[in-house]
């Protein structure tokens, strides 16, 4: 049995990814933007008989953070955090999203506020905090060198990148913050949000295409 779990679903309306981390032999694990299948989720963590530590959002979107309460109802010890400038968005009413697609948000409080190369320890995988404002004010992605890997949101996806035309995006930043993500090493696995997963050296040609090609750029939004 490896040491380390990665495991992903694809969860709600929208598909969204969550993610459950585990460190087997610390037994100690996370699980970033848990969207849905809070039981699938649980359900690692007692199979592994590990401790829940923290619930990271990428961003407060209502897919991706839809389950946050109600893993907090059921372990009161998990700390949710986000970035800092999308804790109060977490609070947002998600009543219409919820009506629409007939799927209750319980989005909970931010009890961690994530600042820009914070580092968090999940018993032997170290998780740093990369600021990436664009397609929300405080999106973050979740970078481990232990798993190289980097969970990337709605930041970035294979081939494309999310979207900068919703009403709390902030365009002129979405570039800056993919740019960040160009010094990480070439087979860092991207594991995102949405759709299927790719590696680093695979989207630097893109990115950086995009930081010179507006045009280019709207191209590759969904």
């Amino acid at each position: 049995m490896e040491k380390i779990l990665i495991k992903s679903f694809t969860s709600g309306p929208i598909r969204v990814h969550p993610y459950v981390v585990i460190d087997r032999e610390a037994k100690v694990g996370c699980v970033i933007d848990p969207g849905g299948d809070s039981d699938l989720i649980l359900d690692e963590f007692v199979k592994a008989d590990a401790r829940l530590l923290y619930i990271f959002n990428t961003h407060y979107h209502p897919d991706h953070v839809a389950h946050n309460g109600i893993i907090k109802d059921i372990v009161p010890s998990v700390q949710i955090a986000i970035g800092v400038d999308d804790a109060k968005l977490l609070e947002t009413d998600f009543s219409n999203f919820a009506k629409h697609h007939d799927y209750p948000i319980i989005a909970g409080k931010a009890d961690v506020l994530i600042n820009d190369g914070q580092i968090f320890e999940i018993g032997n995988i170290g998780i740093k905090c990369i600021s990436v404002p664009g397609h929300t004010p405080g999106s973050v992605c979740f970078y481990s060198p232990e798993l190289k890997s980097v969970f990337t949101g709605d930041t970035l996806f294979q081939g494309l990148i999310g979207r900068i035309d919703l009403h709390t995006s902030i365009p002129e930043k979405m570039f800056d913050s993919l740019m960040k993500l160009i010094d990480l090493p070439d087979d860092t696995q991207i594991l995102p949000g949405h759709g299927r997963n790719s590696i680093m050296g695979n989207e630097k040609a893109m990115i950086r295409q995009m930081h010179t090609d507006f045009t280019f750029a709207q191209n590759k939004m969904v």
